[in-house]
């Protein structure tokens, strides 16, 4: 459960800064191609577990709010960062999206691996040193 003082600061942000801007309306293939240059797929594994996360980087604090209704998943940080890290919101959200609107530059080949490393935990396959070496 989210702590009370977060969701009031979530709701002066999402609500009450903009007070009165033009809401944004995001258009896929324009932030597909911003999302080429500002953000990033990580895998990160330790000795306990596998953790997924998709970050985006914007000094537009708007813009970020906008990302995380867009997706209808994630967090937005002061440090004007924008991260998924829930592995189902990745695989309900994140993928399909990206799958249906493709990057043009080699971060396809970045979310082609991120998009594998998901894939193997969904289908409960046993995650070995043997699988995270055949994605490199």
């Amino acid at each position: 459960m989210k702590k009370p003082q977060r969701l009031y600061i979530e709701y002066l942000f999402e609500n009450l800064l903009f007070y009165g801007k033009k809401k944004m309306k995001l258009d896929k293939k324009w932030l597909v191609g911003f999302l080429e240059s500002t953000s990033e797929f990580n895998v990160i594994v330790n000795s306990k577990e596998v953790l997924l996360e998709f970050k985006v980087f914007s000094s537009d604090i708007k813009l970020l709010y906008e990302l995380k209704k867009f997706f209808g998943c994630g967090r937005v940080f002061s440090s004007n960062v924008f991260i998924i890290s829930n592995t189902e919101h990745l695989y309900k959200n994140v993928v399909p999206f990206f799958s249906e609107n493709s990057f043009v530059s080699d971060k396809k080949f970045e979310f082609f691996k991120f998009k594998k490393c998901i894939d193997i935990i969904f289908n409960n396959s046993r995650i070995s040193d043997y699988n995270f070496l055949e994605l490199e």
